[in-house]
């Protein structure tokens, strides 16, 4: 059975397609416990879509990236799920997302979280360059 979350059904589905489609674009998000639980859901059938338009060729693929273009309705975020997290999530079967627990936010006690995918791209880093100080010799010539 579904989260209520305060809201009316179609109050309830635009609030999960927004933070789906915010998750999807930031790549990590903060919210409520109730809300990423319920968000993991719609965001795993996205995903999984996407893995199966990446699979498949000719027509099946179009059918299944229109039915994901009528539950998105974003060209940004489609192109990001299909090219860059649904390839990076190829192997997995499911469990897409992690969800960390942050604490209670000041002045309702909500119980905040942190919602992120598991695999996530690693940046790449620069090794910090090294200055070597200037010998005793080289300062006296």
């Amino acid at each position: 059975m579904p989260r209520i979350l305060g809201r009316t059904k179609d109050h309830r589905t635009h609030l999960l397609k927004n933070l789906s489609c915010s998750m999807i674009l930031a790549e990590r998000l903060k919210t409520t416990e109730a809300k990423a639980k319920e968000m993991r859901c719609t965001l795993e059938q996205w995903i999984t879509l996407a893995k199966r338009i990446i699979s498949t060729q000719g027509a099946t693929q179009l059918n299944l990236r229109r039915q994901l273009l009528g539950e998105v309705q974003d060209q940004t975020v489609i192109k990001k799920l299909i090219t860059d997290v649904a390839k990076r999530t190829q192997n997995r079967p499911s469990g897409y997302i992690r969800i960390l627990k942050l604490g209670r936010r000041l002045g309702d006690a909500a119980p905040r979280v942190l919602v992120e995918f598991v695999d996530k791209p690693t940046p790449v880093k620069e090794k910090p360059k090294i200055i070597k100080k200037a010998s005793a010799e080289t300062k006296k010539a």
